[in-house]
């Protein structure tokens, strides 16, 4: 099976236009495996870049440093177009 690259800025702002999202709606999206989506949100949960949902087992959000790390993403973004 192929590796499928997903850059860090357009994982991260999926979940942030989502607000609550769950491994298979990442693997619907990205055309991942649900395993593929878990173990990257878990692996940017343990680098604080989200967090799971108390209320919905299973859901993630962005957290307030993965919010902070998405826009540092943008801005890099934006210097490397100029």
């Amino acid at each position: 099976m192929s590796r499928i690259f997903i850059p860090k800025l357009k994982f991260l702002q999926f979940i942030e236009d989502e607000e609550i999202v769950g491994p298979q709606a990442i693997a619907d999206k990205f055309g991942i495996s649900y395993h593929a989506a878990a173990v990257r949100l878990w692996r940017y949960q343990k680098k604080g870049l989200v967090e799971p949902l108390v209320t919905q087992y299973g859901k993630w959000i962005l957290s307030p440093k993965g919010d902070k790390h998405l826009n540092v993403l943008r801005q890099l973004q934006e210097v490397e177009k100029k």
